[in-house]
């Protein structure tokens, strides 16, 4: 029996796509909110380290995945013992909800816990920057308010408190890099004029990814609506997507949303 570890998401509350940088990544706006979709890490010591990988099948060299990527970065550091990791995978991938990096921060902080590294928060936050661009959020796992290419962090006095919320994964991967090649104008920065104004959200809290996702992706405009005529307060395409989320008043309105989209992956969480 190995030692067992969470790994949550996140959802964006707008997100500002404000123009390209030289380093090739873009300057955005968001505010990431902290949800309790959960993967699901254990770590058994072992002679080697492996990954396995449970409940859904990732593409690609399993070498390359973020997890062995944040292992691999703390032994750069640090002196290390091998792990046989096993990564239950709840969180779709592709969806916007930063699974992967939460997953990855999920690695340095259990490392640095069962190896009684003592690493600083400072320094976990530096690392985390090195894997990804959300992955620093997940360091804080408070509402943050995020710019730069998404490392730069500020945590804010924000709570959804009282609210139920309703996130439909339609099975759909959607790149983030065809997302940001699809953006074919550039926002002003906006998101702290309106973030503290919940009435205001629906008609001035925008995901500037929906333009050019939903373009792609018509069946994501289709779900917005479907989530809006059950009565959410606001909704939103998450990150680059595909996940659509819906912000509900009532639990009846919760059980509406599980009935409408029942050949869907729906989550659902009360704030």
């Amino acid at each position: 029996m190995g030692h067992i570890f969470y790994a949550g998401a996140k959802i964006n509350l707008g997100l500002s796509v404000l123009g390209k940088r030289p380093d090739g990544f873009h300057d955005i706006q968001s505010v990431f909110y902290p949800i309790a979709w959960h993967d699901v890490l254990e770590f058994i010591p072992s002679k080697h380290t492996s990954l396995h990988i449970h409940n859904t099948k990732i593409e690609g060299d399993p070498h390359n995945n973020i997890v062995l990527k944040a292992y691999r970065l703390l032994a750069e550091h640090y002196r290390v013992k091998p792990y046989e990791i096993h990564l239950l995978k709840n969180i779709p991938i592709g969806a916007g909800l930063a699974g992967g990096s939460s997953d990855a921060v999920c690695v340095l902080k259990a490392i640095n816990q069962l190896e009684d590294l003592k690493i600083s928060q400072q320094e976990l936050l530096e690392l985390s920057a090195q894997l990804g661009s959300d992955c620093p959020f997940f360091m804080h796992n408070t509402p943050c308010f995020v710019s730069g290419r998404g490392e730069v962090i500020s945590q804010i006095d924000l709570s959804l408190h009282g609210l139920h919320l309703g996130v439909v994964y339609p099975d759909i991967m959607v790149s983030s890099k065809l997302a940001y090649q699809g953006i074919d104008a550039f926002s002003s920065p906006y998101i702290k004029e309106v973030i503290h104004d919940k009435t205001s959200w629906k008609k001035s809290l925008i995901n500037d990814f929906e333009s050019s996702v939903f373009s792609t992706h018509p069946p994501l405009k289709k779900i917005k609506k479907r989530i809006y005529n059950l009565g959410a307060v606001y909704a939103s395409l998450t990150g680059s997507g595909s996940a659509i989320y819906g912000l509900f008043e009532s639990k009846e309105q919760i059980i509406s949303l599980r009935a409408e989209f029942k050949n869907k992956r729906v989550y659902t969480q009360t704030f």
